[in-house]
């Protein structure tokens, strides 16, 4: 039995963990991204709460793990009459059974022209821009178009990214409607409205984005932001991938499902993307939900296989927060009321229960470490360009072959920083003065010096060789960038400096 899963997120993962135990499945799964992303806590990764490896987990160990093969493509259609989903690259593949779990992403509505300077929050990647953005010197008010769960949230996270990196700008969200999170309880409404405006975080009714080039932005009701960015969070579709006259889709794209989650005898649909009625409502866009949807549709291909009757899913609501970086956040568990640090405590122990495998225990390092102090109480602060890298460990050794005849010193510096924002970035080094004991050392390199980027799954390192030719023991430098170490606090990030 040829089984595809299109798309790798909770429903698409749950799902493989389910078929991956039936040994007459031969499944493949794609996605278009090479990790499973915890999409929920990506504006944790904004706010340096969250380091961006503990939110990520590559879906080829997962593929492997149930012995599945995993092609990393987009999914440019299915053909439900011939059973093929065609590719990015036009090669299709044929199928048995198909389970679509392709999730959502940002709709830009009538913005699709300029959608490409518009900032999203789709991925891991846009993270990164979005921590850019908001430490760029010459972008000074940012625009949150959006008044939902989402834009909610990621406002939240950029005002502590904020008040981390000691910026004083200005954050504005905008809402098209006369109030935000439309279709929740009135006392979450207040609630939330009373904590974004005690932050300094403006909100913006019954407007909406005209226009934004180069840096401007103008609202429908008039007003001119310069030196402005505009992150869009005013909703999200489904990818319209399916080729079929039968089936029912809303305005997202989401598809309408029997109560088995089935379209047809052999496509099944779960997570973000079906349209679920249950009890004459439709189910929200949820974790949860998209878990045991994917767990559901993969227990009933396998009933069909096996000419079994199929069973009806069956949602169970846990019920909602809504996250404030500042610990100020709210929501309904059941039908309880909470909020303020319960809740937030809350949401946190659900992100570390379905986090993937080993992701586990990082988020939980990471809740309940120093990366979310203020710059006052982190380690330092190394600065390159427009990026600020928060230092919590120094340490220093040195290799002397015979000093007294002037020859060669081996320095080995290890520098051990707070973020997750080194990635690629284009460093050119100059000098760097660290302290070593009590006395500042500075390092003179020769010209020949070699700088190398290392991004790996569970580090980010900068590596610097240089050969270094003096017979002083004395002032020893490297690089840009000044770097005070205090109190040695030990992340498992690390710049590694090695000078030969």
């Amino acid at each position: 039995m040829k089984i595809i899963i299109t798309g790798c997120g909770f429903s698409g993962i749950n799902a493989l963990k389910v078929l991956g135990r039936f040994s007459e499945c031969q499944i493949t799964v794609i996605d278009k991204r090479k990790d499973f992303i915890f999409l929920p806590l990506l504006p944790d990764v904004i706010s340096s709460r969250i380091r961006k490896e503990s939110v990520t987990y590559p879906i080829n160990k997962i593929a492997d793990k149930y012995k599945a093969v995993f092609i990393n493509q987009a999914v440019k259609n299915i053909n439900a009459a011939s059973n093929q989903v065609i590719l990015a690259d036009n090669s299709a593949l044929s199928y048995d059974y198909l389970l679509v779990c392709a999730g959502s992403e940002t709709n830009f509505y009538k913005y699709e022209n300029i959608k490409d300077s518009l900032i999203k929050l789709d991925d891991i990647n846009d993270t990164k821009i979005i921590y850019e953005a908001v430490t760029n010197k010459a972008i000074n008010n940012y625009l949150i178009a959006g008044g939902g769960y989402t834009s909610i949230e990621l406002v939240s996270a950029m005002k502590k990214l904020l008040t981390v990196e000691k910026l004083d700008k200005s954050l504005y969200l905008v809402v098209r409607g006369n109030t935000i999170l439309r279709g929740m309880p009135e006392w979450i409404q207040k609630y939330t409205i009373e904590n974004l405006v005690k932050q300094g975080i403006n909100i913006i009714y019954n407007t909406r984005l005209e226009s934004f080039n180069n840096n401007k932005s103008i609202l429908t009701s008039g007003s001119v932001y310069n030196e402005s960015a505009v992150i869009w969070a005013a909703g999200v579709k489904c990818p319209d991938l399916i080729q079929a006259d039968f089936l029912k889709k809303d305005i997202q794209n989401r598809v309408y499902t029997d109560k088995d989650l089935s379209v047809s005898d052999n496509i099944f649909i779960a997570g973000d993307c079906s349209k679920y009625i249950y009890k004459s409502a439709a189910l929200r866009m949820g974790v949860s939900f998209s878990i045991r949807q994917g767990q559901t549709a993969a227990r009933n291909i396998i009933n069909r296989y096996k000419n079994k009757k199929t069973v009806a899913f069956v949602p169970f609501d846990f019920g909602y927060i809504i996250p404030a970086s500042n610990e100020k956040s709210c929501g309904m568990v059941f039908v309880i009321k909470i909020k303020g640090k319960l809740a937030t405590c809350l949401h946190y122990f659900t992100a570390v229960f379905f986090s993937y495998a080993s992701n586990k225990i990082k988020v939980f390092l990471d809740l309940t470490s120093v990366m979310d102090k203020p710059a006052s109480k982190r380690q330092g602060k190394l600065k390159t360009g427009e990026q600020n890298i928060y230092v919590s460990e120094i340490t220093a050794s040195v290799n002397k072959n015979n000093p007294d005849r002037g020859e060669m010193f081996a320095y080995n510096i290890t520098i051990k920083f707070d973020p997750t924002y080194l990635g690629d970035m284009d460093i050119d080094l100059e000098h760097i003065r660290f302290q070593l004991g009590q006395s500042l050392e500075v390092l003179s390199l020769s010209t020949n010096r070699e700088f190398t980027i290392i991004d790996t799954k569970n580090q980010a390192k900068l590596q610097i060789k240089a050969i270094l030719k003096t017979n002083n023991q004395g002032s020893y430098i490297i690089g840009p960038i000044k770097i005070i170490a205090q109190e040695a606090v030990l992340e498992t990030l690390a710049i590694e400096i090695i000078v030969k």
